[in-house]
């Protein structure tokens, strides 16, 4: 497609274009409408336009006599639509964007002429709002503002997962010493406030190392859920498993009770539930489970 405001090429191709290859292709076609190319357009058979070289989609249908735009021998094409006498009249050529349409199958997207000098604003504009949010820096120190403050929040989420997982322990600590047992295991169950699935894998995985008897399933609201929905997580340390502890089957039958689902290993397994309102009727359910599981 070609209009006064984009024009957008398809392209069969086996991977997206790199950047670098977005690059030459800028540099190809601005270095033909730099170089003020003349384009000569005429009419002729079909059989001139392929023996001349012309590129077209053949197995398209044509009619005896064809348009050819030959811009001074750079390029040769058949095509009714309209063309610029001359190449500098396009100004500049700029690719917006490279993205894909169908599988194999490439779209660029680009702009010229005025067109160019606006998409060139924007970007300017960007660039001075990017500067001005990092507290006025100057735009080339933009990318190394940048970087700094992505090596920042990646210290800060450290450390905030850091707390978290000791806050998990402290919440986990005290119900740990007082887990019922039931048979060879002990059950826990609780509903943990933390906002990190991994941060419960490894509460779970610390209290399977510290309880090898230990059948647990924690719970967690998840707070980027509008609906709030629960995960829930089930874990069975190694005597646990070893007495017939299938925390799979364990963490399915819990999530059911609150209208979810789930599954995984004997030894650790993930659901979900979307009531959370029943979260401690859930929980309750692992104690018949495991017994059943016990055969007790």
């Amino acid at each position: 497609m070609v209009d006064e405001h984009v024009c957008r090429f398809d392209f069969t191709h086996f991977s997206a274009v790199t950047p670098q290859e977005l690059e030459q292709v800028e540099r190809k076609v601005n270095r033909m409408i730099l170089d003020c190319l003349d384009v000569n357009v005429s009419e002729k058979s079909i059989e001139e336009a392929k023996a001349q070289g012309a590129l077209a989609l053949f197995d398209s249908k044509y009619s005896e006599m064809v348009r050819v735009c030959n811009i001074s021998g750079q390029s040769i094409e058949l095509c009714g639509g309209i063309h610029a006498g001359n190449t500098a009249q396009l100004g500049l050529f700029k690719v917006r964007y490279e993205s894909s349409v169908a599988a194999g199958v490439r779209r660029i997207e680009a702009v010229t002429g005025w067109n160019t000098l606006a998409v060139f604003e924007q970007q300017e504009a960007l660039l001075r709002e990017a500067s001005e949010q990092l507290k006025s820096c100057a735009i080339p120190e933009v990318p190394s503002r940048v970087s700094a403050l992505t090596a920042q929040v990646k210290a800060l989420q450290k450390q905030l997962q850091e707390q978290t997982q000791k806050l998990a322990a402290q919440q986990t600590g005290a119900l740990t010493d007082d887990m019922p047992k039931i048979g060879p295991v002990r059950l826990l169950t609780m509903l943990l406030n933390v906002d990190s699935v991994d941060t419960l894998k490894k509460t779970a995985d610390t209290l399977k190392d510290k309880h090898p008897d230990i059948v647990g399933v924690i719970a967690m609201n998840d707070k980027k859920d509008p609906k709030g929905k629960v995960t829930l997580l089930a874990f069975a340390g190694k005597e646990a498993v070893a007495a017939g502890i299938h925390a799979g089957k364990l963490v399915q039958a819990v999530a059911q009770k609150a209208e979810g689902s789930g599954g995984g290993r004997p030894d650790n397994a993930m659901g979900g539930a979307t009531r959370p309102d029943m979260v401690d009727e859930a929980l309750a359910v692992a104690n018949d489970v495991v017994r059943a599981q016990l055969g007790l």
